[in-house]
C-alpha cells in the first residue's frame, strides 16, 4: 500500500489551556474542530523510509491513547509528528 501527500488536512497544537486555544483558534479566528483521520500507520512509515526520510523519534506507543506515534524532520528541520489511530 502505497499513498501521496498532497496537502495538509490539519495542524495539532499542544496547550495547557484545551478550552482557551479552542475559543481563541474557533471563536475569535473561525478555524474548525475536526476528528482525526484514520489511515494505515504502518503504511505511511514504511512509505517515509521507501522516500528516505530518516526517523529521529519512535515508531512508539502513547500509553495514555494507545496511539502508535513517531517523529522525523521536514527539509528544513522542523520536527514532524506521524500520529496514527487509536488502538
Amino acid at each position: 500500500m502505497s499513498f501521496q501527500v498532497t496537502g495538509i488536512h490539519h495542524t495539532t497544537l499542544v496547550v495547557s489551556d484545551l478550552e482557551d486555544a479552542r475559543a481563541f483558534y474557533g471563536d475569535i479566528l473561525g478555524l474548525p474542530t475536526i476528528d482525526r483521520p484514520d489511515y494505515d500507520f504502518d503504511a505511511c512509515l514504511t512509505q517515509l523510509g521507501q522516500n528516505g526520510v530518516r526517523l529521529v523519534g519512535g515508531p512508539g506507543k502513547r500509553p495514555n491513547s494507545g496511539r502508535s506515534f513517531a517523529f522525523c524532520k521536514d527539509p528544513a528541520g522542523n520536527l514532524v509528528e506521524i500520529t496514527g489511530p487509536p488502538t
